[in-house]
């Protein structure tokens, strides 16, 4: 994964954003966060997801949506 990296602790899953550009959501980070979601859904084990983000002072305050 390129933009999100995914472990699980026991039944959590945590799904850490590595996203360079803190506000920008273009496609590929798109896809990937929802193939993460989508793999997580299917996973028996999991039964919760906490989303964190990489960078110490960020955390998606906003968005921009740009293709």
């Amino acid at each position: 994964m390129e933009f999100m990296s995914i472990r699980r602790e026991g039944p959590v899953a945590v799904l850490t954003l590595r996203h360079e550009e803190q506000n920008r959501f273009t496609q590929p980070f798109l896809d990937e966060y929802l193939a993460a979601l989508a793999e997580l859904k299917r996973d028996g084990a999991v039964r919760g997801v906490v989303v964190t983000s990489a960078h110490e002072n960020i955390f998606r305050p906003g968005s921009i949506w740009n293709g």
